[in-house]
């Protein structure tokens, strides 16, 4: 009987991880599908790192919505691609493309788990050269 409760909390355990990271990727994909940075606003960290063109910001989460609002604003956004995800422990990352009126550009995302919820640490955003 023990060993049935513990089977079925790991699975239930796995299930919703699982479910929260969709979540996450499917809340990073339509902010940047948009050109939003306030629908980023639930899954920015408290600290993030925000790389635009080689130019890096630490700053809060308020900070780095009005970095992204000012890209956004200068680079009208067209779409969003999902390249590649990936997860391990207590990290993730996500990388894809983004196409706007000034160009196409690569996009990468860094997660960090914090208090049992993955939150965006660092944004990259560079222009894509391929």
């Amino acid at each position: 009987m023990k060993q049935r409760v513990v089977i079925w909390l790991a699975v239930f355990l796995m299930a919703t991880s699982a479910l929260w990271a969709q979540d996450v990727r499917q809340g990073v994909t339509a902010a940047f599908s948009k050109g939003a940075p306030r629908e980023l606003a639930n899954i920015l960290g408290d600290e993030v790192n925000v790389i635009i063109q080689g130019k890096m910001t630490r700053t809060d989460r308020q900070g780095a919505q009005k970095a992204l609002t000012a890209f956004f604003t200068d680079n009208p956004v067209q779409g969003f691609k999902l390249n590649h995800e990936g997860k391990r422990d207590e990290s993730g990352f996500m990388i894809g493309t983004l196409t706007t009126g000034n160009g196409t550009w690569r996009v990468h995302c860094f997660f960090k788990k914090e208090q049992n919820q993955y939150c965006i640490h660092q944004i990259r955003i560079d222009p894509n050269n391929e």
